[in-house]
């Protein structure tokens, strides 16, 4: 299975990368628009050769043959947004549209895009479901928007492709050693506070997140890749999501986190606090997707890698 990845120095792009390496049936070509960002991991490793190729977006072409299109490009940590701005609306629709072009000449490929949570441009006063509606102020919109509304846009773009084989996958909450501490993210900072035995400071207000392991999200995908070609969009999900005050005292205790609490800090970056930011919604069970571990299982084996290598330099 010949699959073309874009946005493939993204930090998410590179642990799938990492993982779909593992698997014999998998070859890859690497879009990006800088090699020199792909990990050393990945470019200088024995397996390269034979089944990985790094290439420009020049390079892509409707006449070369892929079986599945994954794409990572938009992005989705905090202080990349901030400084895109509007941007991301061109940017995202740029590379969307290359992809369609492609599976619309090659029916036979499958589309997968990587969407968010934010998609829902909801509230999260409840969390995701099949039935959520949009809850929006259409004459009041702000920069924390833009992400949200990207996303929803090239979905609704996705939907209306009905004979397309595109499958959405909003990714509510992930967190891997790879992670840069610099994102922006809670887990970032925490990861950060960690590492430079510093104080975490932190909203007080007991948030809920669903944090999705690097192997479930290749399981994920895998999966999607191993079905049928169907239009549809799918949410990610762990076992069972965390709150924050028990994420909180947990890494406090295996890992000496100090925190203080501030109510002056809000949560998100670049969205507002969304108190209950994942989902009910598990349509890609059916396709035989079933998680591993628990956002805190997955967080507390990544977090022993950022340790690790820590004590290792």
């Amino acid at each position: 299975m010949h699959i073309a990845i874009f946005g493939a120095t993204s930090e998410i792009a590179h642990d799938l990368i990492l993982g779909f390496i593992k698997d014999q049936r998998f070859q890859l070509t690497l879009f990006c628009r800088d090699a020199s960002k792909i990990s050393s991991e990945i470019s200088s490793g024995a397996f390269k050769k034979q089944r990985i190729k790094i290439a420009s977006f020049d390079e892509f072409g409707l006449k070369k043959k892929y079986s599945a299109i994954v794409n990572f490009i938009g992005a989705g940590d905090p202080v990349r947004l901030k400084k895109l701005g509007g941007e991301i609306f061109q940017i995202t629709n740029q590379f969307d549209d290359l992809a369609i072009e492609y599976i619309k000449n090659n029916n036979d490929c499958q589309y997968i895009f990587l969407s968010s949570g934010a998609a829902y441009c909801s509230d999260f006063l409840a969390p995701a479901s099949h039935d959520t509606k949009i809850d929006l102020s259409i004459n009041k919109l702000s920069p924390k928007n833009w992400y949200g509304l990207t996303k929803l846009y090239a979905e609704s773009k996705h939907r209306s492709l009905s004979d397309l084989g595109i499958v959405d996958v909003r990714v509510f909450s992930y967190f891997s050693h790879t992670q840069k501490i610099t994102s922006g993210y809670l887990m970032s900072d925490i990861a950060r506070a960690i590492s430079n035995k510093t104080t975490l400071y932190t909203s007080s207000e007991n948030i809920i997140r669903d944090y999705i392991h690097p192997s479930d999200f290749a399981q994920l995908i895998t999966r999607i890749l191993e079905a049928p070609s169907q239009n549809l969009a799918v949410d990610c999900y762990s076992l069972n999501p965390v709150e924050k005050y028990q994420l909180l005292d947990c890494l406090g205790s295996l890992y000496g986190l100090q925190y203080e609490f501030s109510n002056n800090l809000i949560n998100s970056a670049t969205s507002g606090t969304k108190p209950n930011y994942f989902s009910e919604n598990k349509i890609v069970a059916s396709l035989g997707y079933c998680p591993a571990l628990t956002s805190i299982q997955g967080i507390v084996k990544e977090m022993d890698l950022v340790v690790k290598n820590l004590n290792n330099e």
